[in-house]
């Protein structure tokens, strides 16, 4: 049996504006967007001073 592993492509900008942007991540397996999402929540919210992550 053969399987097809497809991987997602590089990021996409989708818009920048100041200090914000949205950026599309597309081909991913089902699940995937929400250990990324969770990764980079995790991540941003660690930069923030006085913030705890819950």
């Amino acid at each position: 049996m053969e399987y097809h592993i497809t991987l997602p492509s590089k990021p996409r900008i989708v818009s920048e504006e100041g200090l914000q942007g949205i950026y599309e991540i597309d081909s991913l397996y089902p699940g995937y967007g929400h250990t990324l999402g969770n990764s980079l929540r995790r991540i941003i919210l660690s930069s923030l001073p006085g913030a705890a992550v819950t």
